[in-house]
C-alpha cells in the first residue's frame, strides 16, 4: 500500500478475513485451536465478527492475545452499525488490533 492509497472498507474486511482464514496461521496457533477457521471466500463482516469473538473467548488463547482480539471484535462489531467514515474507522481499528494480537503472540 502506498501513502496515496488507503484500503477501502471492503478491503479491510477482506484483510480481516484473510488473517482469520490462514490454515495453520498465527491466530489458530495462538489460540491453540485445532478447529478449522477456513470459511467461504464470501465471508461477511458478521462472520468475521463472530470468528473474532470465538477466538478471543477461547480458553486456550493467551490473555495478551485475547485482549487484542477482543478489542478487534468490539471494533468490527461497531462497524456493523456504522456507516461511511465511522464504519471505516472501526474497521481500521479492528485490523490494527488484529495486527497487535499477532505481535504479542510471538
Amino acid at each position: 500500500m502506498t501513502p496515496e492509497r488507503r484500503l477501502t472498507s471492503h478491503e479491510l474486511v477482506q484483510e480481516l478475513h484473510d488473517v482469520l482464514n490462514v490454515p495453520g496461521g498465527w491466530i489458530r496457533a495462538a489460540a491453540d485451536s485445532e478447529e478449522p477457521t477456513a470459511t467461504p471466500a464470501e465471508w461477511t463482516l458478521e462472520s468475521v465478527v463472530a470468528q473474532l469473538w470465538k477466538l478471543a473467548r477461547a480458553t486456550s488463547t493467551p490473555d495478551r492475545v485475547a485482549d487484542r482480539l477482543t478489542k478487534a471484535a468490539e471494533e468490527a462489531d461497531a462497524a456493523l452499525i456504522s456507516e461511511g467514515v465511522a464504519q471505516y474507522g472501526h474497521l481500521g481499528a479492528a485490523y490494527a488490533y488484529a495486527l497487535q494480537a499477532r505481535q504479542v503472540s510471538r
